[in-house]
């Protein structure tokens, strides 16, 4: 082996090790979000990523572990999808609005999503990636300009993701429930309780959504 090859060796096994993880989680969110699974097994999970049943302990400890980082990853790219379906909005209140009106509505677009993160919820609500950075800074901006009077940043951060999870919850329990009006109204009432007066609020609140890409 030359040297040229020994030195680009490490890197190789670092791609494929990347990969490898890579193709675990996409496995694992597909059956997660778009199977409506919650229950797959490790195998089943090493077999839609067409890899070794062994090579799963190499990168997760449990079955437990790869789906919270799927969960992470979904959340993490809905954030995304939320910042481009908002990008158009100049109104700190409407963004915020739109944010818990898409997000209480994965309960009825992805069940087992929304089941996994009532289970894992509460730490999102610090995470540093994902919904809860994005919705800090959005918080501090209408605080900023005064739109919003939000106060303590962490307690209304906390009071916002604790009532989205609380809504879930509710619509988990309820599957009868009108998850959009329901979304609505959560929407409405933290912008009431962010300072907006209450015709403003629903206003704001009931505006056509945008499409989440």
């Amino acid at each position: 082996m030359t040297r040229r090859e020994e030195h680009g060796r490490p890197e190789r096994l670092s791609r494929r090790r990347a990969h490898t993880r890579a193709a675990l989680l996409d496995a694992a969110q597909h059956l997660l979000a778009e199977q409506h699974r919650a229950d797959m097994g490790i195998r089943e999970i090493t077999e839609a990523a067409d890899v070794g049943f062994g090579t799963f302990y190499g990168h997760f400890a449990s079955k437990r572990d790869v789906l919270e980082a799927a969960m992470s990853m979904f959340l993490e790219q809905h954030s995304v999808r939320l910042e481009s379906a908002v990008a158009h909005l100049d109104d700190c209140a409407e963004v915020f609005a739109v944010g818990v009106r898409l997000t209480g509505r994965l309960q009825r677009n992805h069940p087992q999503v929304a089941r996994i993160l009532l289970r894992v919820g509460l730490p999102r609500l610090t995470s540093p990636a994902g919904l809860a950075p994005r919705a800090r800074e959005l918080l501090r901006a209408g605080e900023a300009t005064g739109r919003l009077q939000v106060g303590d940043l962490e307690v209304a951060l906390a009071s916002a993701g604790g009532s989205l999870l609380g809504l879930m919850h509710l619509l988990d329990a309820e599957p009868h429930m009108d998850a959009g009006q329901a979304g609505d109204r959560l929407a409405a009432n933290l912008l009431r309780m962010f300072g907006l007066p209450y015709d403003e609020a629903w206003d704001v609140a009931t505006r056509p959504l945008p499409a989440l890409g």
